[in-house]
């Protein structure tokens, strides 16, 4: 399946698709490593004014296509992430197009959010070594968690007090700066980013005596993510108990339960693997703040 290619096509020779709906059934077949972009895809059918835009390289839509999802973050620029046929090869056409396709903007802010391993040589090419951008390059691991280990660990009973309650942050005015102060990448724009997402993702926060003290939330790239607790309040399951109630709700919703952490982060890894998430592949993030 194509869409006319006679059409006009600014961002050629990748062509925007109506909904990432219509990709459903090729992202299904790539998980779990397509975790975060399947997330996306129901994101966006269900809260389009996370305004996220769908395309394919030359409009394809086939279990060879090429997918790129993006959209504009007020912190980061254009965010994009992309999902690649599982045995794709990086031939000089595939780097012609993303090198010169007016959809990625080299000269701007931007966010390549997650890419698989095996494509992080291609883009460090065009972004760092032809664009000579000065590039933050994040080395992670993508983690998900099984279907049967989630409902065994959404099943583990709380034991905390009456004082301790568990509630979704959307409608905490606190809730943003909360997040905010406990990021470490916080800059100008992350406050009114959050505040989109906490109105349409799913969020949830550990309350003792109605004080806020843990919080975690889906992110735009559909990832779990921005999880911080008061260093006062650690060590006593209040991280676990917030994951586990935004797990309940993501499941609810047929989401992903998919996260993505620095492979130097022995400590975080450590706690996701006691929760039952298992690293499934390499990712990387390029971040860039723009020419200077």
């Amino acid at each position: 399946m194509k869409f006319d290619l006679n059409a006009p096509n600014p961002t050629a020779p990748f062509r925007r698709i109506p909904s990432g709906k219509i990709l459903e059934k090729i992202i299904l077949k790539r998980l779990p490593e397509s975790g975060s972009i399947y997330n996306m895809m129901l994101m966006s059918a269900n809260k389009p004014e996370l305004g996220i835009q769908w395309y394919t390289l030359h409009g394809f839509i086939s279990p060879e296509s090429w997918i790129v999802a993006t959209c504009l973050r007020e912190d980061m620029g254009n965010e994009y992430s992309i999902s690649s046929p599982p045995d794709a090869e990086i031939t000089e056409e595939i780097k012609e197009a993303f090198k010169n396709s007016q959809l990625f903007d080299w000269n701007n802010k931007y966010l390549l959010a997650g890419i698989d391993n095996r494509l992080s040589k291609l883009f460090y090419e065009i972004t760092i070594q032809e664009q000579g951008n000065s590039t933050l390059v994040l080395p992670c691991v993508a983690l998900t968690i099984s279907p049967e280990v989630a409902e065994e660990f959404c099943n583990e009973p709380n034991s905390f007090g009456p004082e301790v309650s568990v509630q979704p942050l959307n409608d905490d005015p606190s809730a943003v700066k909360f997040l905010a102060a406990g990021w470490s990448a916080t800059k100008s724009g992350t406050e009114e980013h959050l505040t989109k997402l906490l109105d349409h993702l799913p969020s949830s926060g550990i309350y003792v005596d109605t004080e806020l003290v843990s919080g975690i939330l889906l992110k735009g790239h559909g990832t779990i993510g921005m999880s911080f607790t008061l260093p006062n309040h650690r060590a006593k399951g209040y991280a676990r108990a917030a994951y586990k109630a935004l797990i309940v709700e993501l499941i609810k919703k047929q989401l992903v339960p998919c996260l993505h952490i620095t492979i130097s982060n022995e400590t975080s890894r450590r706690f996701h693997e006691k929760i039952g998430f298992k690293i499934t592949h390499r990712v990387d993030f390029f971040e860039f703040n723009g020419k200077q």
